[in-house]
């Protein structure tokens, strides 16, 4: 495996929680799901959970969010000794879809989903001089809990502030498209 395809699944991983324990769980979210009881009742769709009243992002910088991990005992042992602060932009709305985007070095990644959002599109590429044919699409379950669960339901609880760029003097939308890579759409004014 080549350090292009390590990075691909290491951000992929803290996004959905695969790879830490967040926000100060004591225990092993898989293993703590595995000793539950099993529950008749039916199950509540995450679209349907009571989102806070208050924002999850723990600081801003600029149109950046950031939502602290805690350091899982595999990445521990590692030599991870401090918690990760994973950085989201939200790209907007567009067509029904919403999307997030987060970058990691020269490693991009847009989240993209459609409300209630339960499951979610992962793209990703590496952005290395600026050659961006190859984007890795992967579909994950929206996990209540995750780092990306929690950004993506600040910004449908409009917590979040569309990000974009101006060029001249026309305000563009930054979108990736899974086929044309990423995308300055100009946004038309409000009337």
């Amino acid at each position: 495996m080549n350090v292009k395809n390590i990075a691909l699944i290491g951000v992929l991983l803290a996004l959905v929680g695969g790879a830490g324990y967040w926000f100060g769980q004591k225990s092993d979210p898989v293993q703590a799901k595995v000793a539950e009881p099993v529950a008749t009742a039916q199950v509540t769709p995450a679209s349907l959970v009571a989102r806070p009243k208050r924002h999850a992002y723990e600081m801003r910088d600029g149109m950046k969010y950031g939502y602290t991990t805690v350091v899982s005992e595999e990445s521990r042992r590692a030599g991870q000794v401090a918690n990760a602060v994973l950085m989201f932009s939200y790209a907007g709305e567009r067509d029904g879809k919403h999307q997030l985007h987060t970058t990691d070095g020269n490693v991009f990644t847009a989240l993209e989903c459609s409300n209630p959002c339960e499951l979610m599109k992962a793209m990703t590429f590496i952005d290395k001089d600026y050659l961006r044919q190859n984007i890795k699409v992967e579909y994950l379950k929206n996990t209540v809990g995750s780092v990306a669960n929690l950004a993506i339901s600040d910004a449908l609880d409009g917590y979040l502030n569309q990000y974009g760029i101006e060029r001249g003097k026309v305000a563009h939308q930054v979108w990736m498209d899974e086929q044309k890579g990423l995308r300055e759409i100009p946004i038309k004014p409000k009337k």
